[in-house]
């Protein structure tokens, strides 16, 4: 009987030993499972910061890119508006020229039918 006391005395030693290791091990892995939780998050929260990035540079491209073809319109839209000015002025000074020439034309054209009037007059009053 004595034995079977002592055992009894040696078991729940080795099951207050069991159960502190137990213990000891499940904090072990709560702290393990705590830092790999935190370690993911911090793993997620770079992966975030460089899609930000990635996302930030095509972004800024984009807004070169739009301001390339802005500056292009407006260049094209000014150089269409300038060579419209220069055909207006073509047009203005072709005009202007043929305007003269017309005159000049009517003007001989008024002498000489004063000058065939007159001549037909001297004719006239020479028969």
């Amino acid at each position: 009987a004595v034995v079977s006391t002592q055992s009894t005395g040696e078991e729940q030693l080795f099951i207050k030993q069991f159960e502190k290791g137990l213990k000891l091990q499940k904090e072990r892995m709560l702290q393990a499972k705590k830092e790999e939780k935190q370690r993911q998050e911090e793993k997620e929260r770079k992966y975030r910061n460089e899609i930000k990035k990635i996302e930030q540079l095509y972004k800024d491209q984009v807004d070169l890119m739009q301001d390339k073809l802005d500056k292009e319109r407006g260049e094209k839209i000014s150089w269409t508006e300038e060579r419209a000015k220069q055909v207006k002025r073509y047009k203005a000074k072709k005009r202007a020229a043929m305007k003269r020439t017309i005159e000049a034309l009517q003007k001989e054209l008024v002498i000489s039918e004063d000058s065939l009037h007159f001549k037909t007059q001297d004719i006239e009053n020479l028969c």
